[in-house]
């Protein structure tokens, strides 16, 4: 398990089960695949919030392991001041959100650093999340995906792209979505 995490996590990916074969499948740059209106969201099954973001890290350290240092454990930050000093007035850390993650399969520091900026971005630009339960029209949605949603319960909302976080099956066939707002600009 140890490492199949480390190999998900250099890749910034999912690993999830379809059509009975594991997949894995990485963060990244897409268009919506499918659209969710009223006409497939089913009735009262939606739901939206802006997250909570005082726990969402604005300072990303990722350690890694270089080759040219025999894997001696090296390390990259990344941070977004701009946040930090919108949330300098909250708490007692002065705005920064701080977040270490451990990347036992990545041995090259460029690759480090762009793990680090993704995820920093994705924690500073990800605002929204959303659940909403579809009928088996959505069957080929996969975690990772990229959708959009047009909802009359959020005004602005006309395509609205979000990346598809989890997908569960009740014994009925229909299908609940996890959803998280998508940023392209995340993953350049």
């Amino acid at each position: 398990q140890d490492h199949i995490r480390a190999i998900l996590d250099a890749g910034y990916s999912y690993l999830f089960l379809s059509n009975g074969k594991f997949v894995i499948k990485p963060r990244g740059t897409g268009s919506s695949v499918f659209s969710f209106t009223t006409a497939n969201i089913l009735k009262d099954s939606f739901s939206a919030e802006q997250l909570d973001r005082s726990g969402l890290a604005n300072l990303v350290k990722v350690n890694f392991r270089p080759l040219e240092t025999y894997n001696a454990e090296a390390g990259v930050t990344r941070e977004d001041e701009d946040d930090q000093r919108a949330r300098a007035g909250y708490g007692t850390t002065g705005g920064v959100v701080e977040e270490t993650l451990q990347m036992l399969a990545v041995d090259r520091e460029t690759h480090a650093e762009r793990l680090a900026e993704t995820i920093l971005r994705e924690n500073v630009r990800t605002s929204w999340v959303a659940e909403f339960t579809t009928t088996v029209k959505g069957l080929a949605i996969e975690p990772g995906d990229i959708v959009d949603v047009t909802h009359p319960a959020k005004l602005g909302w006309a395509a609205k792209l979000f990346r598809v976080e989890d997908v569960e099956m009740d014994a009925e066939d229909r299908l609940k979505l996890k959803c998280s707002e998508y940023a392209a600009d995340c993953y350049t």
